[in-house]
């Protein structure tokens, strides 16, 4: 799983609508259309960036196409997450900011001409 392209595909709010439309009811490009009142076209786009998250999964149902969601990564998502949250910081690394700074208090990351 790319982490990265998969949080960027879903950082698009109409992207973040389908996906949470998708895991009640498979639709197609027309029927998602409808419901969220944007062009087919519009739901193409976003349905391919979907995929190539790996984030639909396509099933073929005589000239259209159903959409379900990857369950599976979004699990996997889920799991990376967590453990994002559970990164415990060392005392020393809050000042560690790679621009010299001295002072024991939060870095905003500016550097000094001075």
């Amino acid at each position: 799983m790319d982490t990265v392209m998969v949080m960027k595909a879903l950082s698009d709010g109409t992207r973040f609508k389908i996906i949470e439309m998708l895991l009640s009811k498979n639709y197609c490009v027309q029927g998602i259309s409808r419901k969220l009142g944007i062009s087919e076209s519009a739901v193409s786009q976003h349905i391919k960036i979907l995929k190539e998250a790996d984030l639909l999964i396509g099933t073929k149902s005589s000239y259209y196409v159903h959409y379900d969601v990857n369950r599976e990564l979004l699990k996997t998502l889920s799991v990376a997450i967590a453990l994002l949250s559970k990164i415990e910081r060392t005392s020393e690394a809050f000042y560690e900011c790679g621009h010299n700074c001295r002072k024991k208090e939060k870095c905003g990351g500016a550097m000094s001409l001075s």
